[in-house]
């Protein structure tokens, strides 16, 4: 099935360029490297994120979990963003071994919107959530999600008909968008 799938790429590569490679500048760009971790890194997530942040915030508000670890938190009163905020950024999972900050990640997407990462990654399963004095298991609330051995990385690779001296060689490949789309004369899938 790979080798078939390269060849179905590659016949689509070849018709990209004979039909639009003479007018149009072409671009097959991935950010697929990924670097290995020296130690892996555990992802959990909770079953229900509400049942879990109604215990420190007694306010109205509603979640909705994102992918793997990540979630978002919508403050019914914009008043309540501030209290939101310092549980997020104080918040600490505690297990045998340490204690580590529960959320990252944090970003105030609106004035009451914010989004966050559960971002405990050790082993045991039997830890507390703790904030302002309070503090809870959350050892039956949270689920295994993966076990990442790479993170990504800032290379990538770029193919196509462009010149190269319009590339530095050394350009990170989220910046590659500013040199192409800075020509109108391109050819976009």
């Amino acid at each position: 099935p790979l080798l078939n799938s390269i060849k179905i790429y590659d016949d689509l590569f070849k018709q990209l360029f004979k039909h639009y490679g003479e007018k149009n500048e072409i671009w097959v760009v991935t950010g697929l490297t990924q670097y290995p971790y020296k130690n892996p890194v555990i992802y959990w997530r909770f079953n229900n994120h509400k049942k879990i942040l109604k215990h420190f915030l007694n306010f109205d508000f509603s979640i909705i979990p994102r992918m793997t670890r990540d979630f978002e938190i919508k403050i019914k009163d914009e008043k309540n963003t501030i209290d939101v905020l310092d549980f997020l950024n104080k918040a600490k999972i505690i297990s045998s071994e340490k204690t580590v900050k529960a959320f990252g990640f944090v970003d105030k997407q609106s004035s009451n919107t914010l989004f966050a990462s559960f971002m405990y990654e050790g082993e045991e399963k039997d830890v507390d959530l703790t904030y302002n004095g309070k503090r809870i298991s959350v050892k039956n609330e949270i689920n295994f999600v993966a076990i990442k051995n790479g993170g990504h990385d800032n290379r990538g690779w770029v193919y196509g008909n462009i010149k190269k001296e319009n590339i530095d060689t050394n350009t990170e490949i989220w910046n590659l968008s500013n040199i192409i789309f800075k020509d109108s004369n391109l050819f976009i899938i």
